[in-house]
């Protein structure tokens, strides 16, 4: 029996995150945000295009995937990527 182990996100309590490590790019444009929320379009930090390759770090059980960016862990809604590659 295996166990998937969860990690939390202070900028999402409650959601849990399931770790990764995979490369993933953009079906199309997606925006990456600050946070996993499409509130506010002063979240977003930048886009990920088709062909450009990020680390997803971990998918969440709220729709959205953890990603590098630059240094820093951004958000893109995990439906608008497909593996890289």
């Amino acid at each position: 029996r295996q166990r998937q182990m969860c990690i939390r996100d202070s900028t999402a309590a409650g959601t849990g995150y399931t770790p990764v490590g995979d490369q993933v790019t953009a079906k199309q444009e997606t925006n990456l945000r600050t946070e996993p929320s499409t509130a506010s379009d002063d979240t977003i930090v930048g886009k990920l295009h088709n062909g450009e390759a990020l680390t997803r770090i971990a998918t969440g059980d709220n729709g959205w995937s953890q990603l590098e960016y630059n240094g820093q862990t951004v958000y893109a809604v995990s439906s608008y990527l497909m593996p890289a590659g």
